[in-house]
């Protein structure tokens, strides 16, 4: 038995060459697969055409060199294509972080201008919307206060000026009847006076 299978290994070793020899004289020119084909309908054409013996195949020359270059030729395409998604990549995340970047620029705008909306400036003092509202409607209040009092004081004055006004016209008035009566009655006494020193001079 191990006599016959060195034997049927001997004759394949002798004959491969043969066979090798006889397919590249019957196919001078390269298969349209290894020409238009992926790599994956090369190495199904492989499969299916290459003589397989004993785990090894016969393969043509100018085929596995024509593999081989086309091999490499995908290696290098794929390889081109991984640096170009790279830089893409790297493109686009320098793309998001521009767009991050801009949107933290908006959102602090946006907080800013929410920040000074609801604040104001009260004697050069920024302060919340709700602090200068609670500041403004007290100095109303006090304005209003103030207001009121000084309405009542004039009132208040204003009835007790009307008072002494009204005073100061009846003591006028009975300062003007004091004054008549006594001139009155200084003249009928001036004339009782010289009346009597009349009766006097005429006696004599």
């Amino acid at each position: 038995m191990k006599i016959y299978k060195r034997f049927l290994q001997s004759f394949s070793l002798l004959i491969l060459p043969l066979i090798s020899t006889s397919q590249l004289n019957a196919q001078t020119s390269l298969p349209e697969v290894l020409k238009t084909g992926t790599l994956q309908e090369q190495k199904v054409y492989m499969e299916e055409k290459m003589n397989n013996y004993n785990g090894y195949r016969a393969v043509r020359e100018d085929i596995f060199l024509t593999m081989l270059k086309n091999s490499i030729d995908s290696l290098n395409s794929a390889k081109g294509e991984i640096n170009t998604l790279l830089t893409s990549e790297e493109s686009l995340q320098s793309k998001i972080e521009s767009i991050n970047s801009e949107l933290l620029k908006a959102k602090n705008s946006e907080e800013k201008a929410i920040k000074e909306k609801n604040s104001l400036t009260f004697l050069g003092i920024p302060l919340h919307k709700t602090t200068y509202n609670l500041i403004l409607w007290g100095i109303i209040a006090a304005l209003a206060f103030l207001l009121s009092t000084m309405f009542i004081l004039f009132k208040r004055n204003f009835k007790i000026t009307a008072t002494l006004k009204k005073d100061l016209e009846d003591t006028r008035e009975e300062f003007e009847v004091f004054r008549t009566n006594s001139r009155e009655k200084q003249e009928q006494l001036v004339i009782s006076h010289f009346n009597e020193i009349k009766k006097l001079k005429g006696g004599a």
